[in-house]
């Protein structure tokens, strides 16, 4: 069901053209308002341009530990859930052995082991991959995220990394705020490396803070896409940077190229 609108922001919607229905886009999501904040560029790419990102080796080990874990807290088998990682991480890379994947291939095995041994006494979620929506005032759209994990008294998501972060990162924070907003409880982040595994939550009042950011971002969004009726004139407003991770695929790059080929010839 539709949950209540989010946050008050001045704008109250209501006539004129809705600039999401212009610009064919039916929701937001966390990642989405993520990628505007940081490259707008790649967003427009992305969700205007259609460009689909065929994932990168950090990301499929990412998704391979998510999957051993799956298996562990419904099955309770740890070698079936390593092979359940290690098979979803191969369904992903689909054979590719280069160094850069190699590298995060090798990490599967001991990330898995430390988030099983710190998740041993959880009982069976009771929530897995579950859609939630959000409804900002004055966003005509709501803004859509999967969560990974829940139980009654918590939610939990879960994050891999090559070095333990000091302190969560924004895009991270905004994502569990956001959560947290939807759900009405409480949501941790649970940050593994190869050689360390730890629990980290945000504070009420910085949930709060984080999820205004997120509002602003789905405001911003919708100015731009309520200025311009054409994508590519819409587009050419930013300016790709390509020292962003963001652009690492040549794919990527080449697709930028024909959209900003003018600016970036200058």
């Amino acid at each position: 069901s539709r949950l209540k609108k989010g946050l008050t922001l001045g704008y109250k919607g209501g006539g004129g053209v809705n600039p999401f229905q212009k610009h064919q886009i039916e929701h937001l999501s966390p990642s989405s308002l993520n990628i505007y904040a940081e490259q707008p560029a790649f967003w427009a790419l992305k969700y205007l341009h259609g460009y689909k990102d065929e994932g990168n080796p950090y990301a499929w080990r990412g998704s391979a530990v998510e999957a051993g874990l799956d298996h562990f807290l419904f099955k309770r088998d740890e070698g079936a859930a390593q092979k359940a990682g290690l098979d979803r991480f191969e369904l992903e890379a689909l054979g590719l052995c280069d160094d850069e994947t190699d590298r995060e291939r090798q990490l599967i095995s001991p990330m898995l082991s430390l988030v099983m041994e710190q998740l041993a006494d959880k009982p069976e979620p009771t929530v897995r991959q579950l859609a939630v929506e959000f409804w900002f005032d004055g966003i005509e759209v709501p803004v859509i995220g999967k969560i990974d994990y829940e139980w009654p008294e918590e939610g939990l998501e879960l994050k891999t990394a090559t070095r333990m972060p000091s302190q969560i990162p924004g895009r991270h924070a905004r994502q569990i705020s956001l959560y947290q907003a939807a759900r009405k409880k409480p949501y941790r982040l649970l940050y593994t490396t190869a050689k360390k595994v730890e629990f980290k939550a945000l504070l009420p009042h910085e949930a709060e803070q984080h999820l205004k950011h997120l509002a602003w971002h789905a405001h911003a969004v919708r100015r731009v896409l309520s200025m311009f009726s054409d994508k590519h004139d819409l587009a050419r407003i930013f300016v790709p940077d390509f020292q962003s991770f963001y652009w690492k695929r040549e794919e990527a790059r080449a697709k930028a190229m024909e959209i900003w080929e003018c600016q970036l010839q200058l």
